[in-house]
């Protein structure tokens, strides 16, 4: 028997493990129409990492958004192509081999976003240009949580001051994930470089907080740069996920002026196993005095983990 002619079932375990090579991933195409098949799934995994955002180069990840493009519906095509000249060569692609956008499971906003952007070449994108970008991410974001059945993680890095137009569409693309009732097992929140108004802190850090309580299979959840009021309204949206919950990630986070985070707040959560404190500030003596479990502090990287439960292994 020869390599090009062994069964499926055994080229599943094969292509699992070469999901970091993707050199031979490609390669693996070529062989058979089977091997094309079955390694289509495993390369369109988590896309965004194989092809990373190169600003001097960014031809690769706008074949990305290309592809994505033309597995949208020709409805949203046509009224995307209608609407945006800057999208007129899009016009005449075929239609896609494969339903790629089925096989996504980790979605991260800012590179979608990145992906979408490369696509207008323009320092300072026009108004319209800045329109349709957003019109985009929506349209793609909507088709990747209808579409895609394995869809695990979401990193929601950008999503609410780096869509241009004023949050445009963010609340129907928080209606979609509810409505599709989606369960992602890790979600990865972050407020990096955040320069918006209260109001719109309160407003979006409600809709982050749809996201959290939403959620039926949650482990995981990693939030970065959290401070004040949004921080708060995020701890108060994980008192929804006390059963689920295996580990707590806080990176770069002010508790100073969080009121939520008080002594016993993860005696709740029945099979957390960890919880993480990564260059975080505003975490009081009588606090870390009081967590469960073994505690390990390492002030030179300034990093605090502690085990609650030693028994509970994710």
């Amino acid at each position: 028997m020869t390599v090009k002619s062994l069964p499926v079932d055994l080229l599943h375990p094969f292509f699992e493990h070469l999901t970091t090579d993707k050199k031979s991933m490609y390669n693996c195409l070529l062989v058979s129409r089977l091997w094309c098949r079955t390694i289509i799934p495993y390369l369109w995994r988590n896309p965004f990492q194989l092809i990373p955002y190169d600003r001097q180069h960014p031809e690769k990840i706008q074949a990305l958004f290309r592809t994505y493009f033309t597995c949208l519906t020709n409805d949203k095509k046509s009224t995307l192509l209608k609407e945006f000249k800057a999208l007129g060569t899009l016009s005449n692609l075929n239609s896609p081999t494969f339903q790629y956008q089925c096989y996504l499971e980790n979605l991260p906003d800012s590179i979608l976003l990145k992906s979408i952007g490369s696509w207008f070449p323009k320092p300072e994108a026009s108004k319209g240009d800045r329109l349709a970008q957003a019109l985009c991410f929506k349209a793609l974001f909507e088709m990747f949580i209808r579409d895609a059945k394995n869809l695990k993680v979401l990193e929601l890095w950008g999503i609410f001051w780096n869509l241009p137009i004023d949050n445009v569409a963010l609340s129907e693309i928080i209606h979609a994930i509810q409505i599709q009732q989606t369960k992602f097992i890790q979600l990865k929140i972050s407020f990096r470089n955040v320069l918006i108004s209260k109001e719109r802190v309160i407003r979006s850090g409600k809709q982050t907080s749809g996201i959290i309580e939403s959620q039926k299979k949650l482990e995981s959840i990693i939030i970065d740069q959290g401070g004040g009021t949004w921080m708060d309204i995020c701890l108060n949206a994980l008192n929804a996920q006390t059963v689920s919950l295996k580990e707590i990630i806080f990176k770069e986070c002010s508790f100073a002026e969080s009121f939520s985070l008080q002594n016993g707040y993860f005696e709740k959560f029945v099979n957390l196993y960890k919880v993480e404190f990564l260059d975080c500030e505003g975490l009081s003596d009588e606090f870390l005095s009081s967590l469960p479990g073994q505690v390990n502090m390492n002030m030179y990287t300034k990093t605090i983990v502690f085990m609650p439960n030693d028994d509970i292994r994710i």
